[in-house]
């Protein structure tokens, strides 16, 4: 039911009140008028008489199928207050539990020395948070002075008034945001008398407008009326900030996640689906609502096998409908999407000592495996060649079968090892391959050892009274030591040199021609002085790990091989870890080896330590008082805090780079945030080839990002509002104008175009503007945010 606006009729003195009622199905419609007496509360059918002429609803059917009508009502214009009566058009259908109705208000006098009339407030009886609402307010037969003001009452009590200005002043900006208008201003058919609309516009809150009053007060001669609004919704829309979530249950079941936040009212619908696209199977959820103050927030989770996600095309999808959505929302996760958490991670290949007729074991970490379906596989590559050629267990290459390991997060690691005795002849100068295979990549991940060096049987000098060779020690005297004596050999530590903040760490520790009693010790010096020691010891592969939370640190021995010395072992240690700048900027770490009371050492230090910038918000462009539009980059959580931040604009391959101020922050973990600007003249955007750019560029990215804007991406900002003026009156016979106010626009020119749509009939004709309907150019204003109106 539309409001029921006040129209006479001045040829006869009758008033008729009709009312639109609209989107019903079946036509099943009954419609009822009633009474109710100034100062009563008490209801009263009216019926067709001498006195009322009630005129029966036609329904006509709409472009959607449902049934349209207007009820209409006649009677006569109070002659006297004691007939000022309220009039209510009461609604039933099939549909509704309970029939609905809409009023009047009192229907006053119109004497030649009556009082000015206050039409009810009109405007949308839906709130969206967020959203621009604009109401109005109507009066007739006012005196140039008229004084209108509106009362804001907010949720909190606080009381707000503003008064309107008139249309050829500014707008005005009252407390809070409120603008009040005095839109128009018309010549009332009383002589000296004149009819004026004003309008109140704001944007939403339900933190301000719950539960809020709002009043419209004029007045004139000394006598004041006012009029109250009562929205009939406020809502907020959902928004998701996170896309669905996984993790691991013990069970080996996969449990889905999605949070919507900041919606009201709290009533929320949720459908989870499973499968391979098209194709979902419904999932039985359960939610978790939570008041955050005025708004909601919602947990949603499911779940279902992990063993489905062996196929890569397997899709989770969650939607959702508020009650105020016109249409579901959703999003969904599969293998191959960006956000898939358990990609599986490879680490580099570990190179021992490698000297001739010396068995040597090849190792390759994975870790962060799910599901379990993993494959890996051995390649060698030729010295100078370019194919590669699958390597196979056979008698001179052993691939032992590669066991899972559970690991605490649920998550699967493997380890696959390749062992061989390298010669001169054969290894010398080849290169390994392991690959590695999972559903969830879109290809092989492989890491290679590169070109192997086979070490012969050659002498070297360790210090100045030791010699030493692969087989033999020589002391300063030139006697030759057995090699049982001879000292263990450590090889400097072997893992990547950059590290990443998040990204899991390998180290690896090789000692060769080691007693089988050798001790191993992983050191860890911390930025904030903790000192870790680890001890590595064959029995146990190290999956417990140091301490909980981001420090933990498992130590492993990878593999025990025998020498070509009886007796002697060739020992690999590990040490796996994530990075984080707050503990391991400045780190220090060392490996220990401890034999017959000897011991040697290798320090490591990364060269670099790394944290990728993050985009923490999207790029909105925010338009400024100054004809300017500003964009702004926040970028955050990185490290080092050197990054490179470009801008630029232009049409084309034409553009030219711009001035940025850039505000740099330390975060207490030691990462960084920077907030870039730009300011744009907005004159520029009359070309709508016209782009904006920014690229930034840090030492923890491959390649640098970018984002691109052109005048279809400022549509949020400088986007046509339309709002239709409200009509005063319609009389018979006299010249009535609408109008519409079009505003926040830019750039020019802006299109506008009316069109007739006849009594019964669908379809719309154009208005030219000749003959009967007059169509005067529309007349452009620019504002003070410089938009146009």
């Amino acid at each position: 039911m539309d409001d029921i606006p006040l129209q006479s009729e001045r040829e006869n003195n009758k008033l008729r009140l009709s009312c639109n009622i609209s989107n019903y199905f079946p036509d099943a419609l009954t419609v009822s008028w009633f009474g109710k007496k100034k100062g009563s509360q008490e209801l009263f059918p009216v019926t067709g008489n001498d006195i009322y002429v009630i005129q029966k609803p036609q329904s006509e059917r709409g472009t959607n199928y449902t049934y349209k009508c207007k009820a209409c009502l006649v009677l006569p214009v109070p002659e006297s207050t004691e007939q000022e009566m309220e009039y209510i058009c009461r609604v039933g259908h099939p549909s509704l539990k309970e029939p609905i109705q809409g009023g009047t208000g009192h229907v006053q006098k119109y004497g030649e020395k009556q009082s000015f009339i206050v039409h009810h407030i009109q405007g949308p009886q839906r709130w969206q948070e967020g959203e621009k609402v604009t109401l109005y307010g109507t009066a007739l037969y006012c005196k140039k002075d008229v004084q209108v003001t509106w009362i804001v009452t907010e949720r909190d009590g606080t009381i707000r008034e503003i008064p309107d200005v008139t249309k050829d002043t500014e707008e005005k900006l009252g407390a809070n945001d409120y603008v009040t208008c005095r839109k128009r201003t018309d010549q009332s058919d009383r002589e000296g008398l004149i009819d004026i609309t004003t309008s109140l516009s704001f944007t939403a809150s339900v933190s301000r407008h719950k539960s809020m009053s709002l009043k419209c007060k004029f007045v004139c001669d000394g006598k004041s009326s006012e009029k109250l609004f009562q929205y009939k919704d406020l809502y907020a829309k959902p928004k998701r900030l996170k896309p669905i979530e996984f993790s691991l249950l013990e069970n080996g079941e996969v449990l889905c996640s999605l949070s919507l936040q900041q919606f009201y009212p709290k009533t929320m619908q949720i459908s989870w689906g499973a499968g391979v696209p098209p194709s979902y199977d419904k999932m039985e959820s359960a939610e978790e609502a939570t008041d955050s103050g005025l708004t909601y927030d919602l947990l949603s989770k499911c779940r279902f096998p992990g063993w489905l996600l062996r196929d890569p095309d397997f899709t989770v999808r969650a939607s959702w409908k508020h009650e105020f959505m016109s249409d579901w929302e959703s999003t969904q996760l599969s293998l191959r999407d960006p956000g898939f958490p358990w990609k599986p991670v490879v680490q580099n290949i570990p190179l021992p000592n490698l000297f001739a007729n010396n068995p040597v074991t090849l190792i390759c970490q994975v870790s962060n495996i799910f599901p379990e379906s993993v494959t890996v596989k051995w390649f060698r590559r030729e010295k100078d060649g370019e194919d590669l050629f699958p390597v196979s267990h056979s008698e001179k290459y052993k691939i032992p079968e590669v066991t899972l390991e559970k690991q605490e997060d649920k998550t699967f690691q493997c380890r696959a090892c390749l062992t061989f005795t390298p010669t001169v002849s054969s290894e010398h100068g080849a290169e390994f391959i392991c690959r590695v295979e999972h559903p969830s990549l879109e290809k092989p991940e492989e890491r290679r050892t590169g070109p192997l060096h086979i070490e012969e049987p050659s002498i070297e000098i360790l210090h100045a009274d030791v010699v030493m060779c692969n087989h033999f020690i020589l002391a300063e005297e030139n006697t030759l030591i057995s090699a049982e004596e001879q000292k263990f050999i450590v090889k400097d530590i072997q893992g990547p040199d950059k590290w990443t903040q998040g990204r899991e760490v390998t180290l690896y520790a090789m000692a060769s021609y080691c007693p089988k009693d050798i001790g191993v010790i992983w050191i860890i010096r911390e930025r904030d002085g903790k000192v870790w020691e680890i001890c590595d010891t064959p029995t146990e592969r190290g999956n417990k790990p140091t301490a909980p939370g981001p420090r933990r640190y498992v130590v492993t021995r990878e593999s025990t091989d025998p020498s070509d010395k009886e007796g002697l072992i060739h020992v690999t240690s590990s040490m796996r870890f994530t990075p984080s700048v707050s503990a391991h900027s400045g780190v220090s770490l060392m490996c220990r080896f401890v034999c017959d009371g000897k011991t040697e050492e290798r320090e490591f230090k990364p060269r670099a330590l790394y944290a990728k910038p993050k985009l923490l918000e999207p790029i909105k462009p925010e338009r400024c008082n100054n004809e300017k539009v500003k964009f702004s980059l926040n970028l955050g959580k990185f490290y080092p805090k050197d990054v490179e931040i470009s801008w630029t604009s232009g049409v084309g391959a034409s553009q030219k780079k711009k001035k940025s101020t850039d505000q740099l922050q330390e975060n207490p973990n030691r990462t960084f945030n920077i907030q870039s600007t730009c300011t744009i003249s907005q004159k520029y955007f009359k070309d709508p080839t016209f782009k904006v750019c920014v690229s930034w560029k840090h030492e923890s990215m491959g390649n640098p990002e970018s984002r691109e804007f052109s005048l279809q991406d400022l549509a949020d900002i400088w986007r046509p509002i339309v709002e239709a003026i409200p009509l005063h009156q319609i009389v018979v016979g006299r010249r009535v104008t609408l109008q519409y106010r079009i505003s926040g626009y830019f750039p020019d020119p802006l299109a506008v175009s009316w069109y007739k749509k006849e009594k019964g009939r669908e379809e719309l004709v154009p208005i030219t503007g000749e003959g009967k309907y007059k169509i005067p150019d529309s007349v452009t204003k620019e504002m003070g945010d410089r938009t146009l109106t």
